[in-house]
Parts: C-alpha cells; sequence; structure tokens
C-alpha cells in the first residue's frame, strides 16, 4: 500500500511499511505535469504480465517492484487489485504505476487537482 503526498509541484508516493520491502522501493516523485491519466484497477491486473526487476510476485497475494511490460517500464505494488490505481505518466521512468491505496477515490481525486 502507499500513501500519495500532494507537494508544490510534485506528487510523491510513499510506500508503506512491508511493502516496501517486497517493492525494494521506499519512495517515488512525478512532476504533477506528466500525470496523463489515473484510474481505478481491478481482479484483471493479476493476469498482467512483464519481466521483474526487481521485485516480488506471489499469486493473488503480492505484486510489487519494477517490471518491464510491452517494451515499457512499470512499477506495481498491489495486494488488493479492487484498490489500486492506474497511473498513467509521461516524460518519467516509469510508464505507468500500479499502486494499492487505503481510499482510491480520495487518492484520485488528490492526483486529479
Amino acid at each position: 500500500m502507499v500513501a500519495i503526498h500532494k507537494e508544490k509541484d510534485s506528487i510523491r508516493i510513499e510506500v508503506l511499511d512491508w511493502h516496501k520491502w517486497m517493492a525494494l522501493r521506499g519512495e517515488l516523485r512525478i512532476a504533477r505535469k506528466n500525470i496523463k491519466k489515473v484510474s481505478r484497477g481491478g481482479k484483471e491486473l493479476w493476469n498482467t504480465w512483464g519481466w521483474r526487476l526487481p521485485g516480488t510476485y506471489i499469486p493473488y497475494w503480492v505484486k510489487a517492484g519494477s517490471y518491464y511490460h510491452q517494451g515499457a517500464w512499470e512499477f506495481w505494488d498491489m495486494s488488493n487489485a479492487e484498490n489500486t490505481l492506474i497511473i498513467e505518466l509521461q516524460d518519467e521512468a516509469f510508464a505507468k504505476l500500479f499502486v494499492e491505496v487505503e481510499d482510491p477515490v480520495e487518492a484520485i481525486q488528490v492526483l486529479s487537482t
């Protein structure tokens, strides 16, 4: 799970608790202007594959870390697909972020303003 913090010109995504160890990353910073689209995920996310470098995958329990999928890097931190946001980016190291949040509706509002 992550916490999303809005800063002046950026968004800081803080990876929480044991997820840091699974994702092998503590936080991400992205420029607010580089967010193209934010949407909610679902159970179909468990069926997405890619090369994991580095990260953790335990089927239907946790998917975390950096993945290379369809020619682009993605960051994942998910154990509950229903609370996962898909954040599409431009001009960043990752093309997409798949991050689980406590309240998806609130997180989408934070990212959209």
